[in-house]
């Protein structure tokens, strides 16, 4: 969350994302020790509903509202049901 974390004045190489765990953990081991590894994370993604039967309009418009910076600087859709990134 951007306002646990002074994102803006500090420089950040790379942030990687929950969606590319693997991905983004070896590149960021390779940069930091140069080592090439094989992260094994085993991600299941799926859809379950569970946003849809625990959360009403007011809810989502709450979360939209507390997390807008975080949606905005880290190119996440504000739609509960969009798994795009934001152009």
């Amino acid at each position: 969350m951007t306002k646990l974390i002074p994102i803006s004045d500090v420089n950040f190489d790379y942030i990687g994302r929950v969606e590319n765990y693997s991905n983004d953990l070896r590149l960021i081991i390779r940069r930091a020790f140069g080592l090439d590894i094989d992260v094994n994370y085993s991600q299941k993604n799926y859809f379950t509903g569970a946003g849809d039967r625990e959360l009403d309009d007011n809810s989502i418009d709450m979360i939209r509202k507390i997390y807008e910076r975080d949606f905005d600087m880290f190119r996440y859709s504000t739609d509960p049901h969009s798994r795009q990134l934001v152009a």
